[in-house]
This record gives structure tokens, sequence and C-alpha cells, in this order.
């Protein structure tokens, strides 16, 4: 089902898709996609990549939403990235099971070396310590 809005001045459309495996999308008024959306009983939910996706409209990602039961959620990176136009980070956040982390988190990695990409050794340190 296709349904046409016009939220905060941008024009674009929604299907609505009854898989809950596949994203729901929203398109830009040029066809491109603006905001990629996974939900699993009725709760921004993804494993395996961020549960909502931004994009500008020349494609590429504008935020990413990391979310497991509708809490923000990341072990491996931050939960809540925003991007440049360029493709750089200007934002990051980091949230375990919806608590947010930033403050603590981000002195932790610099103390113990740990920088991108992350190893499995440090994938587990963090599981670990958080």
């Amino acid at each position: 089902m296709r349904q046409f809005d016009k939220s905060f001045g941008i024009v674009y459309y929604v299907i609505f898709e009854v898989d809950v495996m596949e994203p729901i999308r929203t398109y830009h008024e040029n066809g491109s996609i603006l905001r990629e959306r996974w939900y699993v009983n009725g709760k921004f939910h993804r494993t395996d990549g961020p549960a909502i996706i931004w994009y500008n409209k020349d494609g590429s990602i504008k935020n990413e939403y990391w979310y497991v039961n509708s809490e923000l959620h990341r072990l491996d990176g931050p939960a809540y990235i925003w991007y440049n136009n360029d493709g750089s980070i200007n934002r990051e956040h980091w949230y375990i099971n919806g608590i947010y982390i930033n403050d603590n988190i981000i002195p932790w990695l610099e103390e113990n070396g740990i920088v991108d990409p992350l190893s499995d050794e440090d994938l587990m340190a963090i599981k670990l310590r958080w």
C-alpha cells in the first residue's frame, strides 16, 4: 500500500510492508530512499545493523540508530551516529540497553588503547566491561 505524506516540508511516499524482516522504506521526492526502519513486534529492532537509517537525497547515509527491542543498544560501536555530508562522523553516542554511556566508555576506550576498527578481542573486552 502506498501513502503520500508531506511531513516537515518533505514530500515522500511510504510503502507499508507486511514482512517485518524487510525494512519499511520512505522515499525522497526524487525517488531515492529517505529512511529505512526495521521492526519486530512493533518495536524498532535489528541485530545485524542499524534499525533506523536516514539518507541524504544523494543516497549517502545521514544518521544511523542501532536498536534492540526499541532501546538504543550496540556493543561494537556507537548506537547513534550522525554523519557530515562528506561521510565523516559529526557526532556519535554509545548506548547499552538504552543507557547512555558516552561519558564512561570514551575515556575507557582511550585508556585501554581500543580504536576502530575493533578487533574480536576489543569486542570481548567491551562486552565483559559493559
